[in-house]
Formats: C-alpha cells, sequence, structure tokens
C-alpha cells in the first residue's frame, strides 16, 4: 500500500495483488481460485473460464516455483492530485490505473526511488519480501524450492572509448538483489538458484532493441558481443559463490 496507515490503500493493495498474482499462483499451488478473484469477476458480470477438471490438472504437483521480479508497486485507492504530497514526499506524476478486471479504484503511485531506462523504481528489498512471502504461504509447506528466473534492468549504456561498458546502474541493480536473494535464504527460506535477465541484449517487445536489459552488449549492426561491467560481476559471483558489497565487486 502507498500509505499502509489508510484502510482503504491496504485493500486496494491486497485486491491488485490478488488479481496480478495470486489469480495464478493458488490454483496451481492450492487447486483453487482466490474467492475475492472469483467475486471480482462476478462484479463485472463475468466468472473465470474454468471447466471441469481444470484445476486437476492445472494444480498437477510442480518441482519448482519460478519467480519473475523487476520492481515493486505502491498502490493507491486514491488518484492523486497533481499538487498531492505522496507518502515520503515522493513526486506524484504518472499515477497509473491498473488494468485487472474487476480491480476498482487503484493507481500505482511514485515512490520517488531511483529509475530504470523503462521508468521501473529500484526496490530490491521487495524481492526478499516477496520471496519470504511465497515461503511462509506457498513452497514452504508444499516441500518446493524458489528460483528468481527473471531480475533484470535496462539502462542507457554507453561505450567507452575502449569499447568497455561501465553500467554502474545495473551492476548495483544486480549486486543489490542478489543481495535480497542473499537475505531471504539467511531467513530460512528455500532459494535454489537465480537467473538475472538477461545474458544478451534482445528484443524487448514493443520497444524492439531500444532498451537494453543484457549483462553482455550486442551490437545490433555487427553482432559483436561485448561482456558489461554487470557480466563480471556477475560472473564473481558465480564462480566464488560469495557476494561483494555493491562497489567493491570487481574481476
Amino acid at each position: 500500500p502507498a500509505d499502509p496507515d489508510d484502510a482503504a490503500d491496504v485493500a486496494a493493495a491486497y485486491r491488485s495483488e490478488t488479481l496480478l498474482n495470486r489469480v495464478f499462483i493458488e490454483p496451481v499451488m492450492l487447486g483453487a481460485y482466490p474467492v475475492d478473484a472469483v467475486e471480482a469477476f462476478a462484479s463485472v458480470g463475468t466468472a473465470l473460464p474454468v471447466h471441469d477438471g481444470d484445476l486437476e490438472v492445472i494444480a498437477t504437483p510442480v518441482d519448482f516455483l519460478g519467480v519473475n521480479y523487476y520492481q515493486g508497486s505502491a498502490v493507491s485507492a486514491h488518484a492523486p492530485a497533481p499538487d498531492a504530497t505522496l507518502v515520503g514526499n515522493a513526486p506524484v506524476e504518472r499515477p497509473v490505473s491498473n488494468p485487472s478486471v474487476g480491480l476498482g479504484e487503484a493507481y500505482v503511485v511514485s515512490r520517488g526511488l531511483p529509475r530504470t531506462a523503462m521508468d521501473w523504481e529500484v526496490q530490491p528489498d521487495g524481492l526478499r519480501r516477496l520471496l519470504e512471502k511465497l515461503y511462509a504461504q506457498y513452497t514452504g509447506p508444499a516441500g518446493i524450492p524458489l528460483y528468481v528466473t527473471e531480475n533484470g534492468s535496462a539502462f542507457d549504456d554507453e561505450v567507452g572509448p575502449d569499447g568497455t561498458v561501465e553500467d554502474e546502474g545495473r551492476t548495483a541493480y544486480l549486486v543489490d538483489h542478489l543481495q535480497a536473494v542473499h537475505q531471504a535464504i539467511e531467513a530460512g527460506v528455500d532459494v535454489r538458484g537465480y537467473f538475472a535477465w538477461s545474458l544478451l541484449d534482445n528484443f524487448e517487445w514493443a520497444y524492439g532493441y531500444e532498451k537494453r536489459f543484457g549483462i553482455v552488449r550486442v551490437d545490433f549492426d555487427t553482432l559483436e558481443r561485448t561482456p558489461k561491467r554487470s557480466a563480471l560481476t556477475y560472473s564473481v559471483v558465480a564462480r566464488t559463490g560469495e557476494l561483494a558489497p555493491r562497489g567493491t565487486v570487481r574481476p
């Protein structure tokens, strides 16, 4: 919630989590759709397209639960006015309504955090909290591990005169999120692996080749590959199994 002391914000955040996360996780892990998701669909005159036998197939036991995480979201039940002051004095530019069916009034608002080139706020601690919650509610009771199957960031890379890419923003993002995973593991969460998105700069949906997520730079004219600073840092972690504080990791 944008304001944890505002009951309406808390309710809006919970509805948002239900319709963006729980509606996908719980049929797989618990064999049923969340009741509040079913009610949300019914409130707009529709129903979840579930047929006899579907849930038995959907709830077939899985070996692990994968987590894709890029950013957290602060959700408010109130559309902020242009001159409003949000919690933490965050700016109110570009409040976004949530498109989920039956969600009602819920807006993603800024917290004034650093952003990537995708305009996504950077919140490493959100990954730790997410892993702890998923483990407590789903994977722990099921006796299966978690994997971070996607986590990464796009930044506007600059190629130096010597051809190197000192992508400090992406490197910091990577180290901070790896630290968050480490904290979750120390708290007892069974996390077995972490996969950075992405190895290479790639075709990023509607953005085409404009947004670069790779830890290896691709020259789209020559197809030459150049490991960035983030790739060198990631390789140290992969080789040693150790994570130094941000800013101290060097190949």
